[in-house]
């Protein structure tokens, strides 16, 4: 029994020997050829009808980005790569946007021309029997704590607390800082879509965020280890800073499959990341939707999906604590399988009767049953300082009680090639 011919959309570009592509595939039993698509707009409205299975996409076609291809993908089209064989570039460009499939095609060669036909019937019988993924789901399949093949051997930490929480931002440049200090390359980045707080911690005066600068290069696909290490300024010989979007209005600027390939770039440039992530966990849900609606919080959802380890913050005030515990099942329904560390941060004297440490530790353990929490005294002038002066508390303070939690803290976190057990 003849199998029935499988419906493809072609979008070739300026592909030379365009033409005769799409008529050798008209004229075939093996496909049917249900669009003919000049441009990436084209291309993603005729993927959205429902009647297609694969799409063959060259390199030349106007807009093409990784966003687009990964959107492609959840309405179900495949996409298999045509790549011009006297552009050696082409294959690069169109793996390196998430095309898994990619051949060499000259119109007029029609061996060339069967080849692609053949492909794109086989990737269509593959995507189909394959599960779809959901955000976040590239950035988990490469691991280095046990759960998938690395695409680096860097480890990412995302420190995230809920509105509110205090004391965030500190943590993440403090761990970072003293990872770095400790002996290991470590990137600090700032993903917080809401306004981030590194640059003005800092002292960095410019305007430019790197991450929406990475973001658009991996878009393109032309994020490679040199150009990633350009987005990024050096804080010290080991420490490293992606800065963010300095206003709410840009988060429209970080898309998701980008950031999933920045996060995995990141693994390649240092030992350890810290990301300081936003607040907001919520995610739109409609699945009518979602191909074609961008992810207000992708930045947090999409690096908390990367990490290794989660570090959530809370303050020790009973407001603190209230917040922290209501969000952690929120938390870990993003991060199912995601070890959390928790860290409450201004822990001192009258906040909670007269042993505080212990009264905050109990108060944690009958809201949410956490045991291990690392406590972190507040230390407000050796803080004051580091804010006057843009520097890291090991800078403004070194014996500071505040500083020496947290780099004790630091040392128990994961660095490259160390597995961290899930807690």
């Amino acid at each position: 029994m003849t199998a029935a011919p499988v419906p493809v959309i072609l979008a070739l570009g300026s592909l030379p020997g365009e033409a005769d592509v799409v008529a050798a595939a008209a004229a075939g039993s093996a496909v049917t050829v249900v669009r003919r698509c000049r441009d990436t707009t084209d291309l993603l409205a005729a993927a959205a009808d429902g009647t297609s299975r694969a799409a063959l996409v060259s390199a030349s076609l106007p807009r093409l980005t990784l966003e687009a291809v990964t959107r492609l993908h959840r309405l179900g089209v495949v996409a298999v790569g045509a790549a011009d064989p006297d552009r050696p570039g082409d294959a690069t460009r169109l793996r390196a946007l998430g095309v898994g499939t990619v051949t060499a095609v000259d119109g007029t060669d029609p061996a060339a021309v069967g080849r692609a036909i053949g492909l794109l019937v086989s990737a269509a019988e593959r995507h189909t029997a394959a599960a779809p993924q959901e955000v976040g789901d590239s950035a988990r399949r490469d691991r280095p704590d046990g759960r998938g093949a690395a695409a680096g051997d860097g480890v990412v930490v995302a420190v995230w607390g809920p509105t509110g929480a205090p004391g965030r931002s500190t943590v993440a440049v403090t761990v970072a800082d003293e990872l770095a200090r400790s002996g290991n390359s470590a990137l600090l980045v700032d993903a917080d879509s809401y306004g981030g707080a590194l640059p003005m911690m800092l002292g960095l005066v410019d305007d430019a965020s790197g991450l929406a600068v990475a973001v658009r290069r991996a878009d393109l696909g032309g994020l490679d280890l040199v150009a990633f290490s350009r987005c990024t300024r050096a804080l010290g010989p080991r420490l490293r800073v992606l800065t963010g979007i300095r206003t709410p209005d840009r988060w429209s600027e970080l898309r998701p499959a980008a950031l999933q390939a920045v996060w995995s770039r990141a693994r390649d440039l240092a030992e350890v990341t810290v990301i300081d992530t936003g607040f907001c966990l919520e995610r739109d849900d409609d699945p009518a939707m979602e191909p074609f609606t961008l992810q207000r919080n992708a930045a947090t959802i999409t690096a908390l999906a990367a990490a290794d380890v989660v570090v959530a913050v809370g303050g020790a005030e009973p407001l603190g604590l209230a917040r922290l515990a209501a969000g952690l099942p929120d938390l870990r329904a993003v991060i199912p399988e995601t070890p959390i560390r928790v860290v409450v941060t201004r822990v001192r004297r009258g906040i909670a009767g007269r042993s505080t440490a212990r009264q905050v530790s109990q108060t944690l353990h009958e809201l949410s049953g956490l045991d291990d929490v690392v406590l972190v005294p507040d230390d407000r002038p050796a803080l004051d300082r580091c804010q006057r002066d843009g520097t890291t508390l090991a800078d403004a303070a070194p014996r500071s009680a505040a500083r020496i939690a947290l780099r004790d803290f630091a040392a128990t976190l994961p660095v490259a090639g160390r597995v961290v057990k899930p807690t």
